[in-house]
C-alpha cells in the first residue's frame, strides 16, 4: 500500500498545481467571453455610476466574507486575517463560476491544509450562516416593507411580506432546535457528522456571535439595496431605498442555494420574482438584474483574481510542506 502513496502525492501535486489553475483560468475567460454582450451594455453607461456599482459591491463582498471570518475564529480559534479570509472568499466566488462549487471546494481545502480546519466543520460553518442568510434577509426584507408602507406611503407588498415573516420563522426555529445526534450512524459517516454536529453547534451556543452575524448580513442587504437603486437607476427605474430593500434579500438567498455555477439564472430569476411582487413587469426586472452581474462579473474578475494570486501560493506551500 505504501508503494502507492509517490504517486497519489503526484497527481494530487499536479491536481493543485496544474489542473486547477488552468481550470480557473479557462473559466474566468469563458464567463468574460459569454457576457460580453452584457459587460459592454453596463459599461455604456456613466462611468461614474457603474463604478459606484462596483464599489458597494465590493463592501458588501467583504461584510459578507467578514460573517465567515466571525464564525471561523469564533467556533476554531484559527488565526485567520481578515484580509487573508477576504481574498480566500473572493477567489471562492470567482471558482463557483465553474460547476460543482469549485470555490466552496477550495475554501474548504483551503482551511484544511493552511489553518487545519475539518471538512467537516467548514461544512457547519456553512449551514450555520445559511440559517444567518435566511435571517439577516428576513430583518433587512421586513426593514424595507415597513419603509415601503410607512414612509414612502406605499401599498403593503403582502406576498413579500408572508415570505419574510416565514423566512423570519424558520431562522428562529433553527437558530434554537439542536440539531439530532444521529446514534445509529457508524465509522466515518458517524465521525463526520459528529464533527459537523459540534461545528454547528459551536455557533448555536453563541448567541452573541450569532447576532452580531445576522446584524453583518442585514448591513449587507442595506449596501446590496444602494447598489440595485443605482444599477436600475441606469436603465430610469427609479425608486426609494425602501423598495430595493424588499428586493435584496433575494439576491443574497439565490446567490447561497443556487444549484447553478454563480447563481447564473438563479439569481436574476429570483431578484425578477421579488420585483415583480413589488410591482416592476419583468422585463424590467431582468434588465436591472443584467447590468447588476455585469458589474458584478468585472468585479469579481478583479477581486478574484487577487484573491487567487494571495492565497494559491500558501495553498501550494501547505500542500508541499504536508506531503
Amino acid at each position: 500500500m505504501s508503494t502507492n502513496e509517490p504517486g497519489a502525492h503526484g497527481a494530487t501535486s499536479r491536481l493543485w498545481t496544474v489542473v486547477v489553475p488552468a481550470l480557473f483560468t479557462a473559466a474566468l475567460l469563458w464567463f468574460i467571453w459569454t457576457q460580453r454582450a452584457t459587460l459592454a451594455e453596463a459599461f455604456s453607461a456613466p462611468p461614474a455610476d457603474v463604478a459606484l456599482v462596483a464599489v458597494l459591491f465590493a463592501v458588501a463582498h467583504f461584510i459578507n466574507s467578514s460573517e465567515f471570518w466571525l464564525l471561523y475564529t469564533a467556533t476554531t480559534g484559527t488565526h485567520l486575517r481578515p484580509l487573508e479570509n477576504w481574498m480566500l472568499f473572493s477567489a471562492g466566488q470567482l471558482a463557483n463560476h465553474l460547476p460543482a462549487q469549485a470555490g466552496t471546494l477550495y475554501r474548504f481545502r483551503y482551511m484544511r491544509a493552511v489553518h487545519g480546519v475539518s471538512y467537516a466543520h467548514s461544512a457547519a460553518v456553512h449551514a450555520a450562516n445559511l440559517v444567518v442568510t435566511i435571517a439577516g434577509a428576513a430583518v433587512a426584507g421586513l426593514a424595507g416593507v415597513a419603509g415601503t408602507v410607512l414612509l414612502s406611503r406605499g401599498p403593503i407588498p403582502v406576498v413579500m411580506l408572508i415570505v419574510f415573516l416565514c423566512m423570519g420563522a424558520s431562522a428562529v426555529a433553527l437558530a434554537l432546535v439542536p440539531l439530532p445526534s444521529l446514534p445509529l450512524l457508524a465509522g466515518r459517516p458517524a465521525r463526520t457528522w459528529e464533527t459537523f454536529h459540534a461545528g454547528y453547534e459551536q455557533v448555536r451556543k453563541r448567541p452573541k456571535v450569532g447576532l452580531l452575524v445576522v446584524a453583518l448580513e442585514a448591513l449587507k442587504y442595506a449596501v446590496t439595496a444602494w447598489r440595485l437603486q443605482v444599477a436600475f437607476s441606469l436603465i430610469a427605474i427609479h425608486q426609494p431605498f425602501w423598495f430595493f430593500l424588499v428586493l435584496a434579500p433575494a439576491v443574497g438567498v439565490a446567490s447561497f442555494i443556487a444549484f447553478t455555477p454563480a447563481a447564473i439564472g438563479f439569481r436574476e430569476a429570483f431578484l425578477s420574482g421579488a420585483a415583480m411582487a413589488m410591482g416592476l413587469d419583468i422585463t424590467s426586472g431582468m434588465l436591472g438584474a443584467t447590468i447588476d452581474r455585469a458589474v458584478m462579473l468585472a468585479t469579481f474578475a478583479v477581486l478574484g483574481g487577487f484573491g487567487f494570486l494571495i492565497t494559491y501560493p500558501r495553498l501550494r506551500a501547505a500542500g508541499t510542506a504536508d506531503a
